[in-house]
């Protein structure tokens, strides 16, 4: 069998996992303000168990509300948050999934506009942020709030198994509490829960202590263990390892090994540019010390790759996060032979992003977080001719849904492949993931017996040919080009344009103007090219409209040596010369490029809807054609498009 190591069982303490691929603890956001479970919640965690996952830990859950890490965090501090919780566990045990609940305290991490007060930690030492900033100065924890802490961790714990939860987990990692007690950097204690490293760990010796004889030798306790904080003077290899040797001691079940944390985020969570399984190392060098299954967290994206992790002895389990939020049903498909079905995280940070504007979103699962909304698709097709035109995210996705409820799906494409401007997302370094969507469209829209008619442009004659019930337009965007003088010299490029190969620069002086995600990405492609780039921007400050993802790759830049200009606009391009102005003062400025690249935004193509309007009763423009905007909102166009197509007739356009 394919993949049989990391299908095969593992073993956790007395507990046994059908396989040995764990989805870890990721901030979904989708409890109520109260700490108190939404029936969203359930569904979601219920869905990767009837996925087949093996074990799931829930997002991290506050073991007291004056310790939240997010305004809607799960909690295990009030006996009545058992009934919400046993829902959880019940849904994932419905199809024989196991379950921990990953305990939590922010500590120094929290803020009091959210929890009402000063923060507390290990020592009065603030907490540094990965961009230059501070939170506020915590309170020093006295030693007896030390212990009564120790038994709101026991008391979550036994919340959990009247929610008949398999097991929990500590999370001490991350630059949270527990980890702030144990990182050298962050306590400064005098007293017996500081100094040497195993009075640093006394808190979870004390914790885990507490957990067994509470919840029973048997209730099993994860460890969710920095094999490394990122920075100095914090949780090193060497130390995490005297770490895990006394955790062994002290009882823990596993040992489930990450690495980053405020401190160091890009190695909590891994962006495009870092290698897969950045942190098996840190893994395999603690699991040489100690006895105990050891999971893995970390930029593992290939099943061969994880399989290999296991069976080189490296790991017992792999943990995947981001990839089951992207898909729910890996292991049934691994398990079936159905790998290219798998609709696999393209990396682009998405998740984060929304989770920190208050509820977590997929890019390419629209469903994520409502999963009992969409649970049954509609199959009432029959058959019926649909003509989607436009083979991007937003048409691919629609052709999908469509297909799945038995519609005859013809897809006009111009290109000779799907992916629309995915294909560009994919261009600039590390970003190749990305095809990984349009390959994903690609296999299963024929699959699904769509007809895809590659390098046509659509017209009413083509489409007319086909007799459609009715027509979706997913003609995407075009970039902005504004009025202004010299904009159609022969050294004015777009984005696109440069995206697409059609001019390929080398050793040039490049102005790109506009730093939303696709400039930065086009200055990160043109600088590994050696061209000298400069990011011009009208607003005050280079990268303000980027998202996290764009923000990770400007940090880059910046670091390869790019040049800015905040704060003004183009105003003429006169050969090599190219003025601009300044937005405060009205000042002009005049630099010398020997190319200038647009990146000003998209405006939609529609040129096709009022033509198919005239013809056709039912007609829908979706993805950037309707409105423009990113590679999310074109998928959940798509399918939202799809899914309510005919329960919503009066919304055709």
């Amino acid at each position: 069998m394919k993949y049989k190591n990391m299908l095969a069982k593992g073993r956790i303490g007395s507990l046994e996992i059908k396989n040995r691929l764990i989805m870890p603890a990721m901030s979904e956001t989708l409890t109520d303000k109260y700490g108190q479970y939404m029936e969203d919640e359930r569904a979601y965690y219920e869905e990767r168990a009837k996925g087949g996952t093996g074990l799931i830990i829930t997002s991290f859950c506050a073991v007291d509300p004056k310790g939240l890490g997010a305004p809607n965090q799960l909690g295990a501090y009030d006996i009545s948050q058992v009934v919400g919780l046993k829902k959880i566990s019940d849904g994932v045990h419905r199809y024989d999934g196991r379950i921990f609940l990953q305990l939590h305290h922010a500590g120094r991490a929290a803020s009091s506009d959210v929890i009402g007060e000063q923060p507390v930690g290990p020592s009065a030492i603030p907490c540094p942020l990965d961009f230059g900033g501070t939170l506020e100065m915590p309170r020093e924890m006295s030693n007896a709030e030390v212990k009564e802490m120790v038994n709101k961790f026991v008391f979550a714990a036994k919340i959990a198994k009247r929610a008949n939860f398999d097991g929990v987990e500590l999370h001490c990692a991350h630059s949270y509490l527990l980890n702030q007690f144990i990182s050298p950097l962050s306590n400064q204690r005098t007293d017996e829960y500081g100094g040497n490293t195993e009075n640093r760990v006394r808190i979870i010796k004390e914790i885990i202590s507490g957990i067994k004889e509470t919840c029973g030798q048997n209730f099993p306790v994860s460890v969710r263990l920095s094999g490394n904080d990122g920075i100095e003077g914090g949780i090193d290899i060497e130390e995490a390892v005297k770490i895990a040797i006394l955790i062994e001691k002290y009882g823990a079940d596993i040992i489930n090994v990450s690495a980053g944390g405020y401190e160091a985020t890009q190695l909590c969570i891994p962006t495009a540019g870092y290698e897969q399984g950045l942190n098996v190392y840190l893994a395999a060098t603690i699991k040489k010390a100690v006895r105990i299954p050891v999971a893995i967290v970390g930029m593992i994206r290939d099943y061969d790759f994880a399989d290999q992790i296991i069976e080189k002895g490296d790991a017992d389990f792999i943990c995947m996060g981001r990839p089951h939020i992207a898909d729910p049903y890996i292991v049934n498909k691994l398990e079936t032979g159905r790998e290219k079905e798998i609709r696999q995280c393209i990396t682009c940070l998405h998740c984060v992003e929304s989770a920190d504007e208050g509820r977590m979103a997929c890019a390419i699962n629209p469903v994520l977080g409502y999963e009992k909304d969409f649970r049954n698709f509609h199959k009432n097709g029959n058959g019926k001719n649909v003509v989607v035109i436009g083979g991007g995210p937003s048409g691919c996705e629609a052709a999908r849904v469509l297909a799945i409820r038995g519609y005859r799906v013809v897809l006009f494409e111009k290109k000779s492949k799907l992916g629309g401007q995915v294909n560009l997302a994919a261009v600039p370094p590390n970003k190749e993931r990305m095809y990984l969507l349009s390959d994903y469209y690609t296999y299963i829209l024929e699959k699904l017996g769509v007809k895809i008619v590659y390098n046509t442009e659509a017209n009413l004659e083509n489409v007319k040919a086909n007799n459609p019930y009715a027509v979706f337009i997913a003609t995407g965007s075009g970039p902005v080009i504004p009025p202004i003088e010299g904009i159609k010299s022969e050294n004015v490029l777009t984005a696109e344009s440069i995206l697409e190969g059609n001019v390929k620069l080398e050793g040039k002086r490049v102005a790109i103007v506009g730093s939303g995600n696709t400039g930065i990405e086009t200055a990160e492609y043109l600088l590994h090219l050696n061209n000298t780039v400069t990011l011009v921007d009208m607003l005050p400050e280079i990268g303000m409209l980027a998202s996290t993802s764009g923000m990770y790759a400007l940090a880059d830049v910046m670091k390869s040596g790019v040049e800015t200009l905040a704060g003004h606009k183009l105003s003429s391009i006169n050969g090599t010369s190219v003025e601009f102005i300044n937005v405060e003062n009205n000042g002009k400025v005049t630099k010398e490029f020997d190319y200038v690249i647009l990146s000003l935004g998209v405006r939609k193509i529609d040129t096709l809807l009022k033509e198919m309007t005239r013809e056709f009763k039912r007609v829908k423009a979706i993805g950037d054609a309707y409105q423009t905007g990113n590679i999310a909102s074109a998928v959940k166009s798509g399918f939202y498009a799809g899914y309510f197509f005919e329960d919503e007739i009066d919304e055709m356009v």
